[in-house]
């Protein structure tokens, strides 16, 4: 089993963020940092970052 990439954690202010384990840093998406989520919105974003991760790139 691959491990996973990304990962849900709790903040101080109650709050969600989707951290890259491989950085240990808050994932961005384009120029935006996914953090201060609501817990559903946080597993459903980390649910879909490690499905595309762990999707192998095939070139045509």
């Amino acid at each position: 089993m691959l491990a996973q990439r990304y990962e849900c954690q709790l903040g101080a202010s109650g709050t969600w963020s989707v951290i890259d384990t491989f950085t240990g840093r808050v994932c961005e998406i384009g120029a935006h940092d996914v953090h201060r989520l609501r817990q559903g919105d946080a597993i459903e974003i980390v649910e879909l970052l490690n499905i595309k991760s762990a999707t192998p790139v095939t070139k045509h």
